[in-house]
């Protein structure tokens, strides 16, 4: 468990759940650590998907999709990046200084 070992030590709340931690119960631990976010993506996953089946049909055997900065998938998972640096900043309020740690 590398992730215990960097941070358990440098993060009060982390060492707690490692505490805890059960080797019995692997799903619960994990639940109790993960967060799923979802975002609009305006569609957009499906028109891709949808066009890069059309392509492979076409017989084009190679497919990837490039987005711009202002696709709506880009800008959204963007946005929740930033979201979580800045929840990262609020919760990491214990000390007088912060080093930067994320939920990235």
């Amino acid at each position: 468990m590398m992730f215990k070992e960097k941070f358990a030590s440098q993060d009060d709340y982390i060492e707690k759940i490692f505490k805890g931690y059960d080797e019995s119960d692997f799903f619960g631990f994990l639940a109790k650590i993960t967060v799923l976010t979802y975002f609009d993506d305006g569609g957009e996953t499906a028109r891709i998907d949808d066009e890069l089946q059309s392509l492979k049909e076409k017989g084009h055997e190679y497919v990837f999709a490039l987005l711009d900065e202002d696709n709506p998938i880009e800008a959204n998972s963007r946005k929740l990046v930033e979201y979580s640096f800045l929840l990262s900043l609020l919760f990491h309020n214990e000390r007088t200084t912060y080093n930067g740690l994320s939920f990235w």
